[in-house]
């Protein structure tokens, strides 16, 4: 299944073809971008959290990672710049989601919202930001393996906009990109499954004078993630913030085309696939798959899955469970029975938490049922790194039906 964007095509002819030969859709769906009742989110007190939003979502959804495993204080601080200007240049009614990734932790700064002041204000949060020791460990595989996990429960099409400055795997000792491509075949087939179309964007803009090997690989690497998922890719280029407007407002409207091959063998091949449309239109799509069997491991959040023998299986998209929660300090003396004080210059926090009945598992025993809520909250440093986690399973008291 293929997913491709672009703007004003309707009542236009596609035109699919592999191997040069013309091929017969299995499914041709549009998705046009339909206003959302707004979430007032403004009107949540301070400490207040919920995922409503995510129960309202368009059709196509917009996430922002500012990745800093290979940007310098002074890119970063382009890189701030440049994202005041898209905020500024954005317009109302576009909620995005932004995330930091550090090369060791992944953050969320600011869940969906069209809020410009919040979005702004996440931007001032992470950049400029000292990058974590170690981040030479962590690849280019690792983000976009978090990328698809982190977001594959979001319902629709991701479209996501990764700022970096270049494959972090130029760290290592030699300077010297080689990625492994069959991990990425099998990452690639995990964003494909998510609905993840990533536009990698170089935050360091026009480049002079910088090692010209590092630098083509790190460019190369970029073009081959963009090809593979249907995004574009952006580089050597200081007009970042218009690249960056360019790609949040181009996929709002997307066709879904699903192609399945007859006799489809795994030959551990790359097989080109391309789609045409009269006009002068420019297309985003991902341009091919592998063959080579690792699509049959696909997570569990695909639509249809590709198996063996020509066969697919239709698969349930994952829903998320709305909650609201409340997060606020716990007055000195109000502790539990035998809990213990905090130590100095600590702070005891509270979490209050709302959740509807249906997401709760429910075990009959004759007349009477035992509901069961599992909570988990992990909190974190300015850094990422995690200073408290938790996780249990509470029984409710037992509840008689009529």
């Amino acid at each position: 299944m293929l997913a491709g964007q672009s703007t004003g095509c309707r009542n236009r002819r596609f035109t699919f073809l592999t191997k040069s030969r013309h091929r017969t859709l299995t499914s041709f769906e549009e998705h046009a971008d339909v206003a959302q009742p707004a979430l007032a989110e403004d009107a949540l007190a301070p400490g207040v959290f919920t995922n409503a939003r995510r129960m309202h979502m368009p059709s196509v959804v917009n996430i922002v990672v500012l990745d800093i495993a290979n940007l310098s204080l002074p890119d970063q601080m382009y890189l701030s710049t440049q994202m005041e200007r898209c905020i500024e240049h954005l317009p109302a009614g576009v909620p995005l989601a932004m995330y930091l990734n550090t090369g060791l932790h992944s953050v969320l700064l600011q869940d969906f919202t069209a809020n410009h002041d919040r979005l702004l204000d996440a931007v001032h949060r992470a950049l400029p930001h000292f990058a974590a020791l170690g981040r030479e460990r962590f690849t280019d595989i690792t983000t976009l393996r978090g990328i698809a996990v982190d977001f594959a429960g979001i319902p629709g099409r991701k479209n996501v906009l990764w700022f970096s400055g270049g494959s972090a795997l130029s760290l290592n000792p030699t300077g010297m990109v080689a990625t492994p491509s069959a991990e990425l075949r099998l990452v690639y087939d995990e964003l494909e499954a998510a609905r993840v179309a990533v536009y990698p964007i170089d935050a360091r803009g026009l480049l002079v004078g910088s090692t010209l090997p590092v630098l083509s690989a790190q460019h190369g690497l970029m073009e081959d993630v963009a090809t593979a998922t249907g995004g574009l890719p952006f580089y050597n280029n200081n007009g970042v913030w218009q690249a960056a407007i360019r790609d949040l407002l181009s996929g709002s409207n997307f066709y879904t085309l699903s192609y399945t091959p007859k006799n489809l063998k795994f030959d551990n091949r790359w097989h080109r696939v391309r789609v045409t449309v009269d006009g002068p239109y420019t297309l985003s799509y991902r341009q091919g798959y592998f063959a080579d069997g690792s699509n049959i491991t696909v997570p569990a959040g695909a639509r249809t899955r590709l198996l063996a023998g020509n066969r697919t299986e239709q698969v349930e998209q994952r829903t998320p469970i709305v909650f609201r929660a409340e997060v606020k300090p716990v007055a000195p003396g109000a502790l539990h029975p035998g809990e213990r004080p905090p130590a100095p210059g600590q702070t005891r926090y509270s979490i209050d938490y709302l959740i509807p009945g249906k997401a709760l598992s429910v075990k009959q025993q004759g007349a009477e049922a035992d509901a069961v809520v599992g909570v988990g909250f992990l909190a974190l440093d300015r850094d990422g790194r995690p200073l408290v986690q938790h996780a249990s399973a509470s029984p409710f008291p037992s509840i008689r039906r009529s």
